[in-house]
């Protein structure tokens, strides 16, 4: 899918290095991503086949931005942070696009 490029990543992330780690969290929040929109998101063209996809716009990619920083800055599992949802949090922003919902 990658929606989201590395060059992306380093500007939002405010980083210089690519790591191993930061190539894990990309892929992870583009896939969580789709997991929650129930379909595959691309970054040019939907397939012929696929007839849920969706072509990424600014706000699926803003999303897919969102939960990377969030990845990774909240590498561990306990904090001693406050925590907060931001409103128009990434979910908020893949609402729009989301199909089936589940239970």
């Amino acid at each position: 899918m990658k929606i989201v490029t590395l060059e992306m990543a380093k500007d939002h992330l405010r980083i210089d290095e690519i790591t191993h780690e930061l190539l894990i969290y990309i892929e992870a929040a583009e896939e969580l991503a789709q997991e929650f929109l129930n379909r595959h998101v691309y970054d040019v063209s939907v397939p012929e086949d696929d007839p849920t996809g969706i072509v990424a716009n600014s706000l699926i990619t803003a999303a897919i931005l969102l939960i990377l920083g969030h990845l990774y800055e909240n590498r561990e599992t306990v904090t001693d942070k406050p925590l907060n949802n931001v409103p128009m949090g990434a979910l908020s922003l893949l609402q729009p696009y989301r199909i089936e919902m589940g239970v």
